[in-house]
């Protein structure tokens, strides 16, 4: 299928997309638009934008198998304790950006 759009706007800020369809391809549309109790043109359109906000939301899913689900929910509910490094980089970040407090600048305060 060959797409083109237009700069054509409508009055109700629609713009026109053109697309070269086989012929089996546009029965089929019109077979499925009736069945759908909807013209042509609005089940086109419809279809498309299901099919797109689909696409853009699967792009935005993670899909984990039930191992990795396993391994996640674990890490999360037990947590692995920080690292030496971490506790590092975490006080560097915090006097850098002054968002983060931690224990030891109550210990680097004289608490």
């Amino acid at each position: 299928m060959q797409t083109t759009a237009t700069n054509r706007t409508d009055s109700n800020g629609r713009e026109r997309i053109e697309a070269l369809v086989t012929i089996e391809q546009k029965e089929l549309l019109e077979q499925a638009a009736v069945r759908r109790g909807l013209p042509l043109a609005d089940f086109i359109s419809q279809s498309l934008e299901w099919l797109a906000a689909e696409t853009v939301r699967d792009s935005d899913v993670i899909a984990l198998s039930p191992r990795d689900s396993l391994l996640v929910a674990d890490a999360l509910l037990n947590p692995p304790e920080p690292t030496p490094a971490f506790r590092e980089g975490l006080r560097r970040y915090g006097r850098v950006t002054g968002l983060v407090k931690t224990d030891d600048d109550d210990e680097e305060l004289g608490s």
